[in-house]
């Protein structure tokens, strides 16, 4: 059997012809955990146009071809990503007529790990919901299609270059070799760390039903909220998700506490490093925020936070590479310490993600794609992906119900800053 590594995928064309790319792809440390947590990313968007099961197949179809990457499933046991095909392209679609759009897309974008379930197919699927002949909803829109994967195959970068018709490549130019002395030191320091994951997981306590919860609104008052408090527009939707959640709450009402909240923040890696990830572009950031009574000092500290750190994740992410690089050596002798629980725990209260805009063109130009949404579902984190696109934005909260419930702090505090009420979900 041919192996490949996970830079072979830098040639979509390659891959998407059968038989022209290797049958197997062994995994880099961190898609090994990414897949080994079931964690599934997802973009959906809505359209005027009543899609035929011809045309959500093509659709299909082209997203496939843009990114080749979505006909592999991941084999836990081989720690690999193993080229399925050929396999039926109809069974990874779901085409549905509804009455109504009541209730999308958060009915359809929650959790759901059926893409690993079956042994054969890639761990890929695609649903396409649409109104009745004749029928559209307040927006005009008459079709809903959502796209789901592994993380470990599309991250936000990704969908981004997809939905603008453009390949989705992972060519990265090969990291250099670290130092002896760089590669012992974290080695030891990962060696170290790993087995408290496994006291974690004995004693974790994040087990709530979790949820998935979206909102829209108008990009254009952003920018001027953000000229008048002096803080960048990304620190901005950062404090603005927080504040909203920990600090408002729906109605107003106190927040839960008042205790220091650890956030996780991504950055992407426009170079490559010694210590990179091999396939995953992302790369993780820590930082802390206390409670602030007034949203203007929560914001300005935030973005102070922010710019001090800039993009100096390299360090974290080393770390976090070497310690999963060691759980998957250990994962190949006893996987049975490998349960659910032990993957759903992160050192964070919350995860944040400002994706690249998901501005539909190319092959997709002509379907009218609109109000883009995008997310993570990721066992054990509270995260939100936000998604810029044309004249709005888009937040895409997973996390536990208690935590959901109070998403209508956001909405009071947009209210308070002057942006333009978000709309309720489609």
């Amino acid at each position: 059997m041919t192996e490949g590594t996970a830079s072979d995928l830098a040639t979509p064309a390659g891959l998407a012809v059968p038989g022209a790319a290797p049958v197997e792809f062994r995994d880099a440390n961190f898609q090994w955990y990414l897949s080994r947590a079931r964690n599934t990313v997802y973009f959906a968007a809505f359209s005027p146009r009543r899609f035929s099961q011809a045309d959500f197949r093509k659709m299909a179809t082209d997203i496939i071809a843009l990114a080749p990457q979505l006909n592999l499933r991941h084999d836990d046991r081989k720690q690999a990503h193993v080229d399925a095909r050929p396999f039926d392209l109809d069974a990874l679609l779901t085409y549905r007529e509804i009455p109504s759009f009541e209730g999308y897309p958060d009915s359809v974008v929650g959790p759901n790990h059926d893409l690993f379930e079956h042994p054969s197919l890639p761990n890929f699927r695609a649903s396409c919901y649409v109104l009745p002949e004749g029928v559209a909803d307040d927006r005009g829109n008459r079709t809903l299609v959502l796209y789901r994967a592994s993380h470990a195959l599309m991250e936000g970068v990704d969908t981004a270059q997809v939905l603008r018709g453009r390949p989705s490549s992972h060519r990265t130019p090969q990291s250099p070799k670290r130092r002896l002395c760089s590669r012992f030191t974290t080695g030891v320091v990962a060696a170290l760390a790993a087995p408290t994951n496994f006291v974690i997981e004995a004693v974790h306590w994040r087990r709530a039903p979790v949820g998935m919860r979206t909102l829209r609104f108008p990009k254009a008052p952003l920018k001027r909220v953000a000229a008048e408090l002096g803080v960048q527009q990304r620190s901005l939707l950062y404090a603005i998700v927080m504040y909203g959640i920990y600090h408002t709450g729906p109605d107003g009402r106190r927040p839960p506490t008042k205790r220091r909240r650890v956030i996780g923040y991504s950055n992407l890696a426009r170079e490559r490093y010694a210590g990179d990830d091999d396939f995953v572009r992302l790369r993780m950031q820590v930082t802390t925020m206390p409670y602030r009574a007034g949203f203007a000092a929560y914001v300005k500290e935030l973005d102070g936070k922010l710019s001090h750190a800039g993009s100096r994740s390299l360090g974290l992410q080393m770390h976090y590479n070497a310690i999963m690089g060691i759980h998957r050596r250990i994962d190949r002798v006893a996987p049975f310490l490998y349960g659910p629980w032990f993957f759903s725990f992160v050192p964070y209260d919350f995860v944040l993600s400002l994706v690249p805009p998901h501005s539909p063109g190319g092959v997709f130009a002509e379907l009218g794609l609109n109000t883009v949404y995008a997310g993570s579902h990721t066992p054990g984190v509270n995260c939100c992906v936000i998604v810029p696109q044309g004249d709005s934005v888009t937040l895409n909260v997973y996390g536990a119900q208690p935590l959901l419930d109070r998403i209508d702090g956001i909405e009071t505090l947009l209210s308070e800053l002057g942006v333009a009420e978000p709309p309720s979900p489609q």
